[in-house]
């Protein structure tokens, strides 16, 4: 399976299973920055080299702000 970084790559993993364990390996590289938008909490995460963080929406602020 392949998800880009981008719209069409968004995905979602649910196990419908009463029985069966899910086995699920993920992996990728940390070349370029990601970043993943989480609608029912409200934050969005960024990951990169230099950065690893998550942040509320609620709190963002004007591009200019403290420039």
């Amino acid at each position: 399976m392949n998800f880009p970084a981008n719209e069409q790559g968004t995905h979602k993993l649910i196990n419908s299973s009463e029985t069966e364990i899910p086995v699920y390996l993920d992996f990728d590289t940390q070349n370029d920055i990601d970043v993943a938008f989480y609608p029912d909490s409200g934050k969005v995460g960024i990951w990169g080299k230099d950065i690893n963080q998550v942040y509320k929406v609620k709190d963002r602020v004007d591009n200019y702000n403290g420039e």
